[in-house]
Order: structure tokens, then C-alpha cells, then sequence
């Protein structure tokens, strides 16, 4: 205990130290969830255990070495936390999700990471006064180590977007869940990057109560979503994660024609302030699935889509005489319209004639 007598945890220490506590609650506690619900829940567990870990790295660790007197490396955790980020992407898709050919890559980062610190460091005691040894704790570290992490994050953060956007889950409050885990996710690695390229070009810019005040933010609302994960498995129901072409061609021509069913026989393009949330609500699924079943299946945007049905609606309308008793504003906001511009633009579109040219044709 002698050893560790001039060792003193500071109210960030604390923090934490609290947070890596309940990281390591959290990831064990999710071997007791079902298996179809413990595959993603046990990458998000993973991510913030090591996420916490690295956060060990650079505010307890420094402390415990000048209280030891002894020099400890850092634990070569960094380039793990951002390929967990994409297993937990595609595990929510994919119940059954195994680290294949196409994504074990995402973990050599980290693999390569611990031989380099295991030569770094034999060389830095073997030759302490050596030129590599020099730069390897000078520099090496810093921008080695961190910079490439960055480089890094930027890759599987673009990776994991793609997977996200392609994600069909037919719980609202699951889409909402995982929505919040992935923008959490997403703030972390930003804010990271932030912090360490401002440090890298404008070294002391930042004191260091602003980083404990973002790590106890960051760990509070990790640590908020992992144990809803874990005392509310039903959030974690998995959803289907699909391919470039959403599936094969069968399974996206009865998507999107439950799609159209859904918005002519319930006839959602009335509404004026209809957009894609309300229409992932009304099928069950996420509104990026919708934007992706749109694009891939259906070969349209999701306003090109309302608004033919909107013109649909008034065309029918003229045919069967309204335009007698009507203006065409007045049937063209009943349609759902918002704007006349709008109106013309669509009609023209679909007739090849302005709706007041459709109008005296049917007339005569």
C-alpha cells in the first residue's frame, strides 16, 4: 500500500473510474439477455467497457505511474472501440452476425496496434536514449497511435452510416433506441476527433476540466443507453440490415407495393405536413429504410411519390365534373398541395398540359 500512498483520485478520476465500474456491470450483465438479443447488446457493452478503458488510459493511468514510480504502457484498446461500433451496427441487423471476410478487417487496426507497442516499448527500454525512442515517446504516441485512430474512425464511421441507413426495424421504439445509441456513438468519435486535431495544431488551447466534462457527459449517456438495453431487451429486437439492393427482386417489388397500398387506401397524401417520419410510423419501419425502399425499390423520392398520388387525386377530381364547381386551388390544396407552384409543376408532369388546359379539355 506504501506504493500507492502519494495516489490520489481527482473528482474526473472519479468519474471515470465510476463509468469503467459500471462498464464492466453492464457488458457482464449481458450474457444473461436471450440470444437474440444478446449479440448486439454484448458489441454495445464492449464498446463502452473499452471506450472507458481508453479513458483510463489517459486520465488515471498517467497518475498511478508517478505514484508507482514504475512506467506502465498504455492498454491498446483505441482502434477496437470504433470497429465494435460497427459490429453493434450490423448485429442489430442481424441476429446471427458473425465477424466475416468483408469486415474483420475493421480489427487489424487493432491487432497491429499491440505488436507496435510491444517493439515500441522494448526498444524504449533496451536503447532509452536511442532516436526512435526519443520520438516514440515524444511523438509516436500522439500522433501514431491517436492520429491514425482518428483516420480510422472516419473510415468505420462512414461504414457504419451506410449500414445504418439500409436498417429496417419494425418497433418504433426500437428504431428510436438504436437511433439515440447511434448518435451517442456518433458524438463520441466527433468530439474525439475534434479535441485531437485541436490538441495536434493548438496544443493547450483546452484545460483539461473541459475533457472531464465531456467524458462525464459521454459516459453518462452511454451508460444511459446500455442499461435501458439490458433491463428492456425488448428495444433490442433485431432488425433486418439489407444488402445494396435491399433484397432480392421479389421481396422488394411486395415492399414496395405494401408501401403504395399503405398510402392510396389510407390516403396519407391529403395530408399536407406528410413527410417520411409520419409514413415510417404509419408501416412500422425506420424513415431511412423508407428513403432506401424508395430509392432502390421504387426508383422515386419520397415527394415525387406523394405527389403523384396528389395529382392523381385532382385529376380524378376533374374528371368526374368538380372543376365546375371548383377552383383548381381550392381541389389542388384539398389534394394536399401546399403550394400552387407545386401543383403545376406535377400536373404538367404527369399530363403534359397545365391543370387549366385539363380542365377546358374535359369541359368540351
Amino acid at each position: 500500500m506504501d506504493l500507492l500512498r502519494g495516489f490520489q483520485l481527482s473528482g474526473g478520476d472519479l468519474i471515470v473510474f465510476l463509468g469503467f465500474g459500471n462498464a464492466i456491470v453492464l457488458f457482464v450483465t449481458t450474457s444473461s439477455l436471450a440470444e437474440k438479443h444478446r449479440k448486439a447488446a454484448r458489441y454495445l457493452g464492449l464498446f463502452i467497457l473499452l471506450y472507458t478503458v481508453e479513458l483510463l488510459n489517459w486520465t488515471i493511468l498517467p497518475s498511478l505511474r508517478q505514484s508507482l514510480g514504475i512506467f506502465i504502457p498504455f492498454l491498446p484498446v483505441l482502434f477496437f472501440i470504433p470497429a465494435m461500433a460497427y459490429c453493434f451496427i450490423n448485429a442489430i441487423g442481424n441476429a446471427n452476425f458473425r465477424i466475416a471476410e468483408e469486415s474483420r478487417w475493421y480489427l487489424l487496426p487493432g491487432i497491429l496496434l499491440i505488436p507496435y507497442q510491444v517493439v515500441g516499448y522494448s526498444v524504449l527500454f533496451g536503447f532509452p536514449k536511442s532516436g526512435f525512442a526519443t520520438f516514440f515517446v515524444s511523438r509516436a504516441e500522439h500522433f501514431l497511435y491517436e492520429g491514425l485512430g482518428v483516420l480510422f474512425s472516419f473510415v468505420v464511421l462512414y461504414a457504419a452510416l451506410r449500414q445504418y441507413r439500409n436498417l429496417k426495424i419494425t418497433h418504433e421504439a426500437t428504431v428510436k433506441h438504436y437511433r439515440y445509441a447511434f448518435y451517442f456513438i456518433s458524438f463520441i468519435m466527433i468530439r474525439w476527433i475534434t479535441t485531437y486535431s485541436m490538441d495536434l495544431f493548438f496544443p493547450g488551447t483546452l484545460p483539461q476540466s473541459v475533457f472531464y466534462g465531456l467524458y462525464a457527459i459521454e459516459i453518462f449517456l452511454l451508460l444511459l443507453v446500455g442499461y435501458r438495453s439490458v433491463t428492456n431487451p425488448k428495444v433490442l429486437a433485431a432488425g433486418h440490415l439489407n444488402n445494396s439492393r435491399m433484397g432480392d427482386a421479389d421481396d422488394l417489388k411486395r415492399q414496395a407495393e405494401e408501401l403504395r397500398s399503405l398510402i392510396v387506401q389510407n390516403k396519407l397524401y391529403l395530408n399536407k405536413d406528410l413527410n417520411r417520419q409520419h409514413l415510417s410510423s404509419e408501416m412500422g419501419v425506420s424513415d431511412v429504410y423508407i428513403s432506401s425502399l424508395l430509392k432502390h425499390g421504387m426508383g422515386t423520392t419520397f415527394y415525387d411519390l406523394v405527389n403523384e398520388f396528389r395529382t392523381q387525386e385532382v385529376m380524378q377530381k376533374l374528371d368526374n365534373g368538380q372543376g365546375d364547381t371548383y377552383t383548381l386551388d381550392y381541389l389542388a390544396e384539398e389534394a394536399g398541395f401546399k403550394s400552387k407552384a407545386t401543383f403545376v409543376k406535377y400536373f404538367k408532369r404527369a399530363t403534359g398540359m397545365t391543370p387549366m388546359h385539363y380542365r377546358q379539355k374535359r369541359q368540351n
